[in-house]
Order: C-alpha cells, then structure tokens, then sequence
C-alpha cells in the first residue's frame, strides 16, 4: 500500500461523518504505528457543491472504482491497519489508485486549506 492507492476502508463516523465500509485514497502511510492517513470517497456527487475540500475521481480502470466519486478532503482520517480490507496473503487489498494529477490537485487543495492561521 502506497500513497495514491484505492482501498476499501471500514469507517466508524459519528454525527456527518462517513461511516461503514468506503473506498478511501491512502494520503500517507506510517508503518511503524500501522496507522494510515486516508481521504473518504463518496459515490453522492451532491457533496461537490455542498462541502469544501472535495474534488472528482473518475471511475477508470486506473481508479477501479465502479463510479465517479468525491474525495472528500474535509473528511481526512487516521485509520489502524485493521480497518482496511485485507486479501488472502494477509496484506491490504489495494483495487486502483489515482493519476499524478489527481494527486497534484488533492495536494494543492491540502495545502491551500489546511494551515493554521
């Protein structure tokens, strides 16, 4: 599992926030504790205009994701290793992953919003 990869994700959200199983892109990985930084998809395109930080996945064979989605920034989560799907092997079933400008876009969006001000 690396950064920009597409995994199925078990989310426990309270109150707006996702919950139950969603793909999620991995934004970074921490092997020493076994957490992972991940940035929640929905299939609801109506967040695109309702909430910030949000921008497009196109279903591709790239993605592997079966319809467009909303990576929802806003919605950053540290997740354990448990929560992730994992395969036969024991390791976390990774299904797609995002281009290098889908990354650039979801970096810039990070980096002009989330600052301590």
């Amino acid at each position: 599992m690396k950064n920009g990869d597409i995994c199925n994700v078990n989310l426990d959200g309270i109150g707006t926030e996702q919950k139950g199983q969603h793909p999620a892109i991995v934004l970074k990985v921490f092997n020493k504790t076994d957490l992972t930084i991940v940035i929640p998809l929905t299939s609801n395109l109506e967040v695109l205009e309702k909430y910030p930080l949000t921008c497009i996945i196109r279903a591709t064979s790239q993605t592997g994701l079966k319809t467009d989605s909303v990576a929802q920034i806003f919605q950053l989560k540290a997740c354990h290793r448990s929560r992730f799907t994992i395969n036969r092997e024991g390791n976390v079933l990774v299904f797609g992953s995002i281009s290098e400008e889908d990354k650039k876009i979801i970096n810039d969006l990070i980096s002009s919003e989330i600052q301590f001000s």
